[in-house]
């Protein structure tokens, strides 16, 4: 489930697949053939704290 972007275009998701549910995975556009998520966070408070801490902003 989509949530987010970043100024590039790229966005970010919560996985809800059984095998990664809950993980927040970054996926640019770039790789989009070859349909390439990363794993940014474990949770969505983990990925909330790392984004705060750097002093991150979202794009809306």
């Amino acid at each position: 489930m989509p949530f987010a972007g970043d100024g590039y275009g790229h966005t970010y998701f919560l996985s809800l697949e059984d095998n990664s549910f809950g993980k927040v995975l970054f996926f640019q556009h770039e790789t989009e053939d070859h349909q390439e998520y990363e794993v940014v966070a474990n949770s969505f408070s983990e990925f909330l704290i790392y984004f705060v801490s750097k002093g991150k902003t979202f794009v809306r």
